[in-house]
C-alpha cells in the first residue's frame, strides 16, 4: 500500500540523500554536482511512495511557488500563442507550471489576473497589458512576485520589461516599402491607446519623413489588431484610395484580413498593391499569397522571460533592467517593386 501524506523530511530518510538534495531533485534542479542515478532514484522511490510536493508550504517558506503568470491580451492571436507557447515550455523544461491568462484587451481583466495571480504567491507576473497605469502596476510589484511588462511598454514604469524595438520596426518596414518604389503607401495601425502601435507609426512616419516623403493624414487608418478590421479597412482603401500602392498592416492578422479585403475586390497582390504585416505569427508564411512582414524575435522573448525567472530564484530578486529586442524584417510574396506601369 502506498503511504499517504509524506512530507519531504520522510522523503529524505527513505531515500538515504539530504532534504536539500532531495528538494533540488523535486523542483527540477539538477544542475551542478548533483548525478543523474542521484535524481532517478530520488524521483522513482517519490512516485513509488505517489509523493505529492506541497507547494503551498514551499511558498509560504521562500515567498513564492515555483509558478509564472502570463496574462496576454487575446489567447486567439496566434502571435500571443506562439510566444505563450514558448514560455511555457521553457519553464516546464526548468520545473515551472506556467498559467497563462487571457484579458480579452480589458485593464479591469488584467487588473482581476495580477490579483488572482499574486495571491498564488507566483515567481513573476509576464503582462502585457494595454491599459492599466504606472501607478496601479507599481502599487501590485513586489520582490516575491515581481510584474514584468511583456512586449507592451508602460510610459515611467519602474519595473524590468521586455520589450520590442516598435520605432525601429515601423522604420524599417516603411524604408523597405520605399525601397520598392512605393511612396503612396497607407498605414493600418492597431488601437491608439497601444503603445507598440503608437511607436510603430512613429517609426513609419519618421522613415517617411527621413526620406522626404509628404505625410498623408488620410493615409492613417486604426483597426483593432484583428482580421475583420483588415479586411474592412482595406475594402475602404480597395474603394477610395486609388492612389495607394502598399499597405503596412501593424500586425499579421490585419495584413492576412487586407489580403482578404483586397482580394473581394479583385485587387491582385502584389501586383497591383503590397502588403506587409508585422510579427510573424505561424500563419503569416502559409497564406497565399505568404505575407512579407516586420518579424518580432519570439525565441529571444521567451529566453529573456525565463532568464529573469530563474535568477529570481536564485537571487531572491528582480532588477528593474529594460530588456529590448530588435524586429526584422522577412521578404515574401505579398510585396513587390513598384513598376512604372503603376497608375
Amino acid at each position: 500500500m502506498r503511504k499517504k501524506n509524506l512530507n519531504i523530511n520522510e522523503l529524505s530518510k527513505i531515500t538515504g540523500f539530504s532534504v536539500a538534495t532531495v528538494s533540488r531533485a523535486l523542483n527540477g534542479l539538477v544542475t551542478g554536482n548533483m548525478k543523474k542515478e542521484t535524481y532517478d532514484k530520488i524521483i522513482k522511490i517519490a512516485d513509488s511512495y505517489g509523493y505529492i510536493p506541497n507547494q503551498l508550504s514551499a511558498a509560504l517558506r521562500s515567498g513564492f511557488t515555483r509558478i509564472a503568470g502570463v496574462i496576454f491580451p487575446s489567447n486567439i492571436n496566434p502571435y500571443y500563442a506562439m510566444l505563450g507557447n514558448l514560455i511555457e515550455e521553457k519553464a516546464f523544461n526548468n520545473g515551472y507550471l506556467t498559467y497563462i491568462c487571457n484579458s480579452n484587451y480589458e485593464p479591469s481583466r488584467e487588473l482581476f489576473y495580477i490579483r488572482m495571480l499574486k495571491a498564488q504567491m507566483v515567481a513573476g507576473i509576464f503582462l502585457c497589458s494595454t491599459g492599466l497605469s504606472k501607478e496601479i502596476l507599481e502599487e501590485f510589484d513586489s520582490d516575491k512576485s515581481p510584474i514584468i511588462l511583456l512586449d507592451e511598454e508602460v510610459e515611467d514604469y519602474h519595473g524590468a520589461s521586455i520589450t520590442i524595438d516598435d520605432f525601429k520596426g515601423g522604420h524599417l518596414g516603411t524604408d523597405f516599402l520605399l525601397r520598392n518604389n512605393h511612396t503612396r503607401i497607407a498605414f493600418m495601425a492597431g488601437p491608439k491607446n497601444v503603445n507598440s502601435s503608437i511607436e510603430r507609426l512613429r517609426g513609419a512616419l519618421a522613415a517617411l519623413k527621413d526620406n522626404r516623403v509628404k505625410i498623408k493624414e488620410n493615409h492613417i487608418f486604426y483597426g483593432d489588431y484583428s482580421i475583420d478590421s483588415g479586411k474592412k479597412i482595406a475594402g475602404e482603401i480597395g474603394l477610395n484610395h486609388k492612389e495607394i500602392s502598399a499597405i503596412f498592416c501593424f500586425n499579421d492578422l490585419m495584413a492576412i484580413g487586407a489580403s482578404i479585403g483586397l482580394r473581394k475586390l479583385d485587387i491582385k497582390i502584389p501586383d497591383r498593391i503590397s502588403i506587409l504585416g508585422y510579427d510573424n505569427n505561424i500563419f503569416s508564411e502559409i497564406v497565399s499569397p505568404s505575407i512579407s512582414t516586420v518579424a518580432t524575435p519570439v525565441e529571444e522573448i521567451a529566453d529573456t522571460a525565463l532568464k529573469i525567472i530563474l535568477n529570481k530564484s536564485k537571487n531572491n530578486i528582480v532588477s528593474s533592467k529594460k530588456y529590448i529586442v530588435t524586429p526584422y524584417l522577412i521578404e515574401r510574396e505579398s510585396t513587390a517593386k513598384k513598376t512604372a506601369s503603376f497608375s
